[in-house]
């Protein structure tokens, strides 16, 4: 018979650590969309002020600054 910790029983049996993983996934993606709909408002000058292209919005937000930055 394997034997769990305690941490991983608490993983297993807990209902709310889903729920918060869950929850914490929506305002994630909540914040892209919302962020995505801010860039894609702004001009093609205003993007090409702070380096980006208008089709590389959604990569950008998704992925990070780095991975824009190490040329995707």
């Amino acid at each position: 018979m394997k034997t769990l910790t305690l941490s991983q029983r608490h993983r297993r049996t807990s209902p709310f650590v889903a729920l918060r993983a869950f929850v914490a996934k929506l305002d994630i993606e909540r914040r892209i969309r919302r962020d995505t709909a801010r860039l894609e408002a702004m001009s093609d000058h205003e993007l090409r002020d702070i380096g980006l292209h208008r089709g590389d919005i959604r990569d950008a937000l998704r992925h990070g600054r780095d991975w824009y930055l190490r040329g995707h």
